[in-house]
């Protein structure tokens, strides 16, 4: 049988929702094999016995934890569905009174920028902003990323405009899609994977993802977001443009367009 540590998943995510690792040990432990002594629940999870009746006690308070036998004592779990429902109803809860009683957050004369250091938050914001978008989504992204931003653009009204400037070349049911020429280039040049996003010419999500780490921002500051949008509709202006000059470019420029990207070079 399993023995459980501080460093299980499970008891790892039960810690987040408030139990201490010794209370998620024993009642993971409990669970895989009941009834249970003390001494013997203790040898299972990995609980020191000085510590299991304290941490028994603790769970008996939350009525997770039932003994049924006077010599020796022995212990039952609370069955693991009914735990978790009311383990759910408890976290809703909890939460409806945190969002009718949390204070108001004033208005300010500043903009912030929220710096985001995961790609997992990066990507949540980004689908935030594309539910709440009120009248127009501009997207510019690469392929790993706009894939999870599928599911979030197609969930949007049908009322909100969406234009999507891609890097790679999954196919996208949009039929405002520009794909950019020479994605391999650009992500050399920016050392990683960039994703811009702005709705409703209000607020700016920006980021680069590489292999080791994400670089990003949010903010509503009108300056950083007009510069944002002028990026991205000259990102389709050029994508137009390339579109319907593709070899006089090429043959005006060269391979990649190397002299046109020469900012260096009139």
């Amino acid at each position: 049988m399993t023995t459980r540590t501080k460093n299980d998943p499970l008891v790892d995510r039960l810690g987040a929702l408030g139990f201490s690792g010794y209370e998620a040990r024993a009642y993971v432990a409990l669970l895989e094999g009941h009834p249970a002594t003390g001494y013997e629940l203790a040898k299972r999870s990995g609980i020191p016995p000085s510590k299991i009746y304290p941490v028994l006690k603790k769970l008996m308070d939350r009525s997770m934890v039932s003994p049924i036998s006077a010599y020796p004592v022995k212990y039952l779990p609370q069955n693991s569905r009914l735990f978790l429902k009311n383990l759910r109803q408890d976290f809703q809860s909890a939460l409806s009174y945190i969002e009718e009683h949390l204070p108001k957050q004033p208005r300010s004369d500043f903009d912030y920028i929220w710096n985001i250091r995961q790609k997992t938050e990066l990507l949540s914001k980004a689908a935030e902003l594309i539910a709440q978008a009120r009248r127009e989504v501009l997207l510019l992204a690469w392929d790993p990323e706009l894939q999870e931003l599928i599911p979030s653009l197609k969930s949007r009204p049908k009322t909100v405009k969406l234009a999507i400037i891609q890097f790679g070349e999954m196919p996208v049911s949009h039929p405002i899609v520009y794909r950019h020429r020479i994605p391999g280039i650009i992500r050399s040049e920016k050392g990683g994977r960039e994703l811009t996003l702005v709705t409703d010419e209000e607020s700016l999500l920006q980021g680069l993802v590489t292999r080791s780490s994400v670089n990003g921002i949010y903010t509503s500051n009108p300056s950083l977001v007009q510069v944002a949008l002028d990026y991205m509709r000259h990102e389709i202006y050029t994508n137009k443009i390339f579109n319907r000059f593709e070899k006089m470019l090429y043959r005006e420029y060269g391979d990649a367009l190397k002299k046109l990207r020469d900012i260096w070079k009139p």
